[in-house]
């Protein structure tokens, strides 16, 4: 059984080779890995070329700057190995993980293999909370949603079996953010057996957060109009259940609107701002205001009040209260 890694690569030269070295380390060779050098410009490149003069198993890709999700996709075209394992180049593999996959996988076959990860920020290591630790050998993709405390969408957290991906045409949509979001679900909607273990396979690297007055406003506008996309698309997968979407739809609403808010509340014009709402308001539905609402945080049902009186209103508003 053979296993291939596909892993994006764009200016990560300071963590690169803890990655590499994570899978170099396995003592295991029985494994394909792609290296997607997506136009980098700092030294990912010649750290990839070291790699694979010295490990025959190492393929490296060069491709314009086109983002993650073409980088993964274009992995996905070379890959021959049973299952496929989307690793990210800044995070790196628990000790002896291939051993416990193979150990799991040879006795099964499933579509998609589950697993647990760790934290580590500036170098601290902790367990994540959202973590599912219920050990189920078999099971649906519905069945995985409800025992499950939180649906991380993160690719590099399930192997994927090749076959399955390839019959059933799951790749990466290329031209929007949170595509995680959207090969998870088009993944989950066509499953038939899915199994998770309580193992740490995996460790994730959480570097600072963008501050968002270092983003652009076409930035800003595609994230949102990204989540919106897949609000939109949400309907299409008719396996999956009904109340889990719909608290999916909520939460991309919720994070949408605080997305704004963020970006309402930095140091942009506020030309931007108003642009920026106007766009929003076009696609988010109108906020509706209870009685509740006023007992419960006078603050929430003003802002509700200036969201449904006006755009220059609400702007004014969120751009005073930061």
């Amino acid at each position: 059984m053979k296993i291939s890694i596909i892993i994006p690569v764009y200016n990560v030269a300071p963590y690169l080779r803890e990655c590499l070295n994570s899978i170099v380390n396995q003592d295991d060779t029985l494994i394909e890995v792609f290296l997607i050098n997506d136009g980098s410009t700092d030294d990912s490149e010649s750290i990839c070329e070291e790699y694979i003069a010295s490990y025959e198993y190492f393929t490296l890709i060069n491709q314009a700057n086109s983002g993650q999700s073409a980088a993964r996709n274009a992995g996905l075209k070379r890959a021959t190995g049973d299952y496929i394992w989307f690793v990210d180049s800044d995070d790196w593999l628990a000790k002896d993980s291939f051993k416990v996959l193979r150990s799991h996988l040879a006795q099964s076959d499933v579509d998609l293999f589950a697993f647990c990860f760790q934290n580590s920020i500036d170098g601290v290591i902790s367990d994540s909370e959202w973590n599912h630790y219920e050990t189920i050998s078999t099971c649906s993709p519905n069945e995985f949603l409800a025992t499950t405390k939180y649906f991380f969408t993160s690719p590099w957290l399930r192997v994927f079996k090749s076959t399955f991906l390839k019959a059933n045409g799951i790749t990466f949509v290329e031209s929007i953010f949170h595509e995680d979001d959207y090969f998870n679900y088009q993944s989950l909607n066509v499953a038939q057996k899915i199994q998770k273990i309580p193992d740490v396979l995996y460790h994730y690297r959480i570097l600072p957060e963008s501050n968002m007055r270092t983003l652009s406003y076409d930035v800003i506008l595609k994230r949102i109009n990204s989540l919106f996309f897949i609000i939109d698309h949400l309907s299409n997968f008719q396996n999956l259940d009904r109340d889990y979407l719909v608290t999916r739809k909520k939460a991309y609403y919720n994070y949408i609107t605080a997305t704004a808010e963020k970006y309402c509340k930095s140091h942009v014009s506020f030309a931007l701002k108003l642009k920026l709402i106007k766009e929003l308001k076009k696609n988010l539905p109108q906020v509706v205001v209870t009685k509740d609402d006023f007992k419960q945080s006078k603050a929430i049902w003003f802002q509700k009040q200036l969201y449904n009186l006006g755009t220059y209103f609400y702007c004014s508003y969120l751009t005073l209260v930061k």
